[in-house]
């Protein structure tokens, strides 16, 4: 992979071009950004650069045998380690689901690679196997560049564990580096993050979504191209996640929903909750974020009116009867309610609970007789 291939950041890829060009890589780094931002791609373009014998203005020059063998994740210089799950299982048992998900797309979010081992209900983690592991790959000798990089992809789930790791971090063998891959620096030992230099990678710009967007969908809409951005939240991968949802969602599905919360009918609710349910936990989550920016829309829409409160036009009528109803504090409190749902969704709530509870919660609010927040 190439530093060309990753979606904007152009400022962190000058960073570590630099870095390699002078030679000046550190033996420890952690990439830190949210989700879908670029981490993963950064961290393999600057392994690939690393490995490359002749790269070119710090960058991988794409023609050499190894480049060759990195491109298909394939270079012995070159390791990987990141969450499983399973007492014993380590990222060598499943290097091929792996390389062949990275071989698809380079964006991908850590539910995207639990879906993928078909790992829904188990807990990820790097476990001491994996740790030990490390250790072992890194006592032998580079098989073919001058380097060898070790790239762990959310370090996060190492828990305890990386304690086992503090040694090698600090005093890692000759031509040895390792690229730490984070999203949440709270959730990582400091006695880990010490060890490290710390790159920060940013949220993607509107005007960088914007005209990725647009390359890769040619024929979206404005106003589809500014939904997706505005749900998206600077994440590329969130951002193709919304656009491969738009045909079958969120509009008519939000106008039900609202429409059945107002009239608060417990069997229309639960049959409507049923079918939420039997989503994926991903289009689950897209669905709430969706539900916010309406929400969100629907506050500032008296003052902005509708074109820049980013309504969707086939929601403008629903939000006009919507308006009319409710209060500011009631729109407030269905937006802190939505807000708070979406964190306990990705701390895996069981969804058909979480639905129906908010559907009652909301139509307590749209009837005035929501008191408890």
């Amino acid at each position: 992979m190439k530093f060309s291939e990753v979606v904007g950041q152009e400022r962190v890829k000058d960073n570590i071009r630099s870095m390699i060009i002078q030679h000046k890589v550190p033996h420890a780094v952690l990439l830190l950004g949210s989700s879908g931002v670029g981490a993963l791609p950064l961290a393999i373009a600057m392994a690939h650069a690393m490995v490359c014998p002749s790269p070119v203005q710090g960058e991988a020059c794409g023609a050499c045998p190894s480049c060759n063998r990195s491109f298909k994740y394939l270079h012995p210089d070159v390791h990987f380690a990141f969450p499983t799950t399973g007492k014993d299982v380590t990222s060598d048992n499943l290097l091929p689901v792996w390389r062949n998900l990275l071989m698809k797309k380079h964006y991908f979010t850590k539910d995207d690679w639990i879906n993928e081992i078909a790992a829904d209900n188990k807990q990820a983690n790097i476990n001491k196997e994996e740790c030990f592991n490390i250790r072992r790959k890194l006592s032998l000798k580079c098989a073919e560049a001058e380097v060898r990089v070790m790239i762990i992809w959310l370090p996060e789930y190492l828990g305890k564990e990386g304690n086992r790791l503090l040694k090698i971090l600090e005093e890692p063998p000759p031509d040895t580096h390792f690229i730490l891959v984070a999203e949440q620096s709270d959730q990582i030992l400091q006695t880990i993050m010490s060890r490290c230099q710390l790159i920060k990678v940013p949220l993607l710009t509107d005007e960088v979504l914007d005209k990725t967007l647009k390359s890769i969908y040619p024929s979206v809409t404005d106003l589809q191209l500014n939904t997706v951005i505005q749900l998206a939240n600077g994440s590329f991968s969130e951002a193709i996640a919304l656009m491969a949802e738009q045909e079958d969602m969120n509009a008519g599905i939000l106008i039900d929903w609202m429409r059945k919360c107002y009239k608060g009918n417990g069997l229309e609710m639960s049959r409507w909750v049923d079918e939420i349910a039997v989503w994926t936990k991903e289009k689950q989550k897209i669905f709430i974020r969706y539900s916010l920016h309406f929400f969100r829309g629907l506050l500032v829409l008296p003052i902005l009116g509708q074109e820049k409160s980013n309504i969707p036009k086939e929601m403008i009528a629903t939000s006009e009867k919507l308006r009319a109803i409710l209060t500011d504090k009631q729109l407030e409190q269905m937006t802190h309610l939505a807000d708070e749902n979406f964190a306990h969704l990705e701390r895996n709530a069981n969804p058909k609970i979480l639905f129906l509870d908010l559907s009652i919660k909301f139509h307590q609010i749209m009837q005035n007789k929501f008191f408890n927040l």
